[in-house]
């Protein structure tokens, strides 16, 4: 029978361990920290984007009164 050969070890395969309990806590910790990060990000790209609508609306808002007062403006203005 021809076994194959096993591949060499490695440090990192030599010193990985079985999970222990605290390993399992910087994991769950971690996981936690992860979950916090995820959740403010999402209320300040909430806040963001809530903030950008209310510029855009005011630049909307001013553009509209730039076209209205361009547009009597040329009301007023004599026929050539």
């Amino acid at each position: 029978m021809n076994k194959k050969p096993s591949p060499p070890k490695t440090p990192e395969a030599a010193s990985h361990q079985p999970a222990t309990d605290a390993s399992l806590s910087v994991v769950v910790r971690a996981e936690a920290l992860v979950e916090a990060a995820t959740s403010r990000m999402g209320h300040l790209l909430d806040s963001a984007r809530h903030a950008t609508a209310r510029a855009v609306a005011r630049a909307r808002e001013e553009v509209e009164d730039i076209v209205a007062e361009a547009n009597s403006l040329r009301r007023k203005q004599p026929p050539q």
